[in-house]
């Protein structure tokens, strides 16, 4: 999947991230390659992708980042990314998010609390 023409709707990371080339054609290989070669059963994982296509993590992260902000159902999991293809597929994922958010909010109030 290509990344959707008005790119400004995420901001200036997403405009900064589809102004280069090589990210631009590492983000439409990558999603090619987990639309071919993922299942739930076969999540793939970071370091895979990072061989595959001479990328490193935080490229990996970006792309799965953009690509969910774009629509795409990427899951994962502690063995990797995987596109799920029902809801119940990636309910866990957004489960793990959820709990990661809520994680952030407790921090930034305790950071706040200590200035009070």
């Amino acid at each position: 999947m290509a990344p959707k023409a008005v790119a400004t709707r995420f901001g200036m990371e997403y405009d900064a991230f589809f102004g280069s080339d090589a990210n631009r054609k590492s983000y439409k290989a990558v999603l090619a390659y987990l639309r071919k070669h993922s299942r739930v059963a076969t999540p793939i994982k970071s370091s895979e992708l990072e061989a595959e296509f001479g990328i490193y993590g935080r490229m990996v992260r970006q792309i799965v980042k953009f690509a969910r902000r774009d629509g795409v159902a990427i899951a994962s999991n502690n063995q990797g990314y995987f596109i799920a293809r029902k809801r119940e597929d990636i309910e866990p994922t957004l489960d793990h998010m959820r709990y990661r958010m809520n994680s952030i909010k407790r921090t930034i109030n305790a950071i706040h609390n200590i200035f009070d």
